[in-house]
């Protein structure tokens, strides 16, 4: 899974990536799934401040476990609210949970319509006999 570095002015470097902890954090945090937060953001929808915070923070969490939203303030304040959100949008958009989807509608980078599973068997099942 590709990272989106962005480093601040004062040499600090931050690495966003959307995994599944952080999107399942996410989806806690704001009471949406990401799919919904996905549409929204690919459309330009209404993004409160929370949901800014609680995006960077998911973004980090891969590498900051404990991050709250307060740290993900002090993260943006860091950086800056549109170099942060370019960061944060770009990696939300690179996350691979789509890959090979197969939906033709969907381009890369992309929420494909019916995003309800990857339609492939989990590498951690074992295999069945049929």
């Amino acid at each position: 899974m590709e990272y989106v570095e962005v480093r601040s002015d004062s040499g600090q470097v931050y690495r966003f990536r959307f995994g599944m902890t952080g999107l399942r954090w996410l989806e806690e945090q704001v009471g949406e799934s990401f799919v919904e937060l996905g549409r929204r953001l690919e459309q330009g929808g209404n993004v409160s401040l929370t949901l800014v915070s609680a995006l960077v923070a998911a973004g980090l969490r891969h590498e900051w476990r404990d991050i709250s939203l307060d740290d993900a303030d002090e993260v943006i304040d860091n950086l800056g609210l549109q170099r942060t959100m370019d960061a944060v949008l770009e990696a939300f958009t690179r996350s691979n949970l789509f890959k090979g989807s197969g939906d033709a509608e969907a381009g890369e980078g992309t929420v494909p319509k019916n995003a309800a599973g990857t339609g492939t068997r989990s590498s951690r099942q074992p295999r069945t006999s049929a």
